[in-house]
C-alpha cells in the first residue's frame, strides 16, 4: 500500500485481510501498554484469510483501511505494517 501524504510517500506491507462482523475491536487506538498492543497485533494478524508472511513488534506503526460489506452487517478489513526506511520523499 502507498499513501500518499503531504510529506511524501509513506510504503506499508500488507500483513492481514478478512471480513468480520460489524465491530470496533480492529480499529482500536489505545492500549495500556506494549503487551496489550502485541496481543492486539497477533489477533488481527491471526483473522486474516491469507498468511503474507510480515513480521509484527511492539515497536510497528500499523495502516488499517476498511469498508462495509453485506449490506452492513459486515466489514472488509485490510491492515498493513509501516515500513519506515522506504519512505520517500516528494518533489
Amino acid at each position: 500500500v502507498i499513501l500518499v501524504t503531504e510529506n511524501g510517500l509513506e510504503l506499508y506491507d500488507v500483513f492481514s485481510t478478512y471480513k468480520v462482523d460489524n465491530e470496533e475491536y480492529y480499529i482500536r487506538t489505545s492500549f495500556k501498554d506494549d503487551n496489550d498492543y502485541e496481543q492486539f497485533l497477533n489477533t488481527i494478524k491471526r483473522r486474516s484469510n491469507y498468511n503474507y508472511n510480515v513480521e509484527l513488534n511492539k515497536e510497528d506503526q500499523i495502516l488499517t483501511l476498511s469498508t462495509c460489506a453485506n449490506g452492513g452487517d459486515k466489514r472488509v478489513v485490510l491492515h498493513a505494517k509501516k515500513e519506515v526506511k522506504e519512505i520517500v520523499e516528494n518533489e
